[in-house]
């Protein structure tokens, strides 16, 4: 699954096979990958008309914090890159 950020007014897309695609404040959510890679190449192809979607967010998993100089890592990290101090391991 991709979302893709449509331009600016667009309603959505037809894709060649005749699969219409609406866009929702001009996000595409596309499910099929043959689909995706036709948008992909066709957004390369014309200088990036359809944007990728990037998600991010946090996972919820415990975290590794630096007392000393309140840095957070890696759960799995043992060492502070910043201060050299211990990390000590959070839950979430």
């Amino acid at each position: 699954m991709a979302d893709f950020i449509a331009p600016k007014g667009a309603t959505g897309f037809r894709m060649e096979d005749g699969t219409r695609y609406d866009s929702s404040n001009c996000r595409v959510n596309v499910e099929r990958p043959d689909h995706i890679k036709a948008i992909r190449r066709a957004s390369a192809n014309s200088g990036g008309i359809f944007v990728e979607a990037v998600v991010t967010g946090t996972t919820g998993g415990p975290s590794a914090v630096c007392e000393p100089c309140n840095w957070v890592g890696y759960a799995f990290s043992t060492a502070c890159p910043r201060c050299g101090g211990p990390l000590t391991r959070k839950a979430a």
